[in-house]
C-alpha cells in the first residue's frame, strides 16, 4: 500500500494543480481501490463497473516516477479518488489550463526528463511524464506507450461508455490532444488532481 501525503501544488493561472501524478489505493474515506495486475482481471472489472488501478507495466518502482493509472470507474467513484481540497479536473478545466499556456501548451506542460523522445520545457511547471495507457480494447488490456506519452483522465463523461481525456507527447504541432470517443471507461490512465 502507498497513499502520497506530501502534497506539491504550481498555480498556473488562476489554478492549482499538483505537481505530480496520483499515487493513491485507496478513496478519500479509505476504501481500497483493487490493484490488479493480470491483464484478464483488469477487463473483468472493467467491464463489472469495478474501479481498479495499477502500477504502469506493473513495476512498483514505477509507481514512484508516475504515479498509478486507473479506470476511469476509480475516476468517478463517489468515495473521492482525489485527497481532501482536491478534485479530478473537468474537460472545462484542463481546456482552460492548456489555454493559458497557448501555443505549444504540450511542450510546456511536459517535463524535461523521462521521455523517451523529444522532452518537453515545463515552462509552466505541471511537470507531466509519460506514464503511457493500459488500453483495453475489444476484451483485450495492455501497457503501451510507456515513456513516449502522458494520458489523463478529465471527470467529464462523454458518451454512457467514454469520458474526455487528454494526451501529449508526439504530436508534431505541441499540442494537446482531446478527445472523448477513444477515452473508454476500462482503460487505465494517469490522474491529476485540481485544487478545490
Amino acid at each position: 500500500m502507498r497513499n502520497k501525503i506530501d502534497i506539491k501544488t504550481i498555480t498556473i493561472g488562476k489554478q492549482e494543480w499538483m505537481t505530480s501524478n496520483l499515487d493513491v489505493n485507496t478513496f478519500r474515506n479509505g476504501d481500497n481501490i483493487a490493484e490488479i495486475e493480470s491483464n484478464e482481471d483488469w477487463v473483468r472489472l472493467s467491464d463489472d463497473g469495478i474501479p481498479a488501478c495499477c502500477n504502469p507495466q506493473n513495476d512498483f518502482e514505477n509507481g514512484f516516477i508516475y504515479g498509478k493509472l486507473y479506470n476511469w470507474h476509480a475516476v468517478s467513484d463517489p468515495r473521492g479518488l482525489a485527497p481532501d481540497g482536491f478534485h479530478i479536473p473537468s474537460d472545462e478545466e484542463w481546456t482552460q489550463l492548456t489555454e493559458f499556456n497557448n501555443q505549444n501548451a504540450a511542450v510546456k506542460l511536459m517535463s524535461i526528463k523521462d521521455w523517451f523522445e523529444e522532452n518537453g520545457t515545463n515552462e509552466s511547471g505541471f511537470d507531466a511524464v509519460p506514464s503511457g495507457i493500459r488500453t483495453n480494447d475489444c476484451g483485450v488490456a495492455e501497457f503501451t506507450d510507456l515513456g513516449f506519452q502522458a494520458f489523463f483522465w478529465t471527470a467529464s463523461r462523454y458518451t454512457s461508455k467514454n469520458a474526455w481525456y487528454r494526451s501529449l507527447g508526439n504530436q508534431e504541432n505541441g499540442e494537446v490532444f482531446r478527445d472523448g470517443n477513444g477515452g473508454y471507461f476500462g482503460e487505465g490512465m494517469s490522474v491529476r488532481c485540481l485544487k478545490d
